[in-house]
């Protein structure tokens, strides 16, 4: 499978002090050509927050945070490592955030999920 990569999303952790807000990522497997690109989709249940973290784990790694996307300014930081060529964030409808792989590898196989909190 050299030409295939596989992407998950999996259920979204939400920092204590922030548990009346609710963020829902259906748990799918999604398996794109090389070369392509994927959209992820975390819905968030209210507006009372401003920075959207996305993360990918990978097996025998550390977790890694790829970007920040500030929901209020509408910006796109990726992390250091991580190209807004490659990757970025942006809001989708009713309140929900989309992260952008573009230019897909192997390499970007994992886990990837959403958080939020200020900062």
């Amino acid at each position: 499978m050299s030409g295939y990569l596989t992407l998950l999303l999996a259920a979204a952790l939400v920092p204590a002090g922030q548990t009346s807000i609710i963020l829902e990522q259906k748990a799918i497997s999604i398996t794109r050509n090389v070369d392509g690109s994927a959209a992820l989709i975390c819905e968030i249940s209210s507006p009372q927050f401003d920075n959207v973290h996305w993360y990918r784990y990978q097996e025998g790694k550390a977790p890694q945070r790829l970007l920040r996307y500030s929901m209020t300014k509408s910006e796109s930081v990726p992390d250091p490592g991580f190209s807004s060529e490659k990757i970025r964030a942006y809001k989708g409808k009713d309140n929900s955030c989309r992260l952008i792989l573009s230019q897909l590898q192997v390499s970007d196989s994992g886990m990837y999920h959403c958080a939020i909190w200020d900062g």
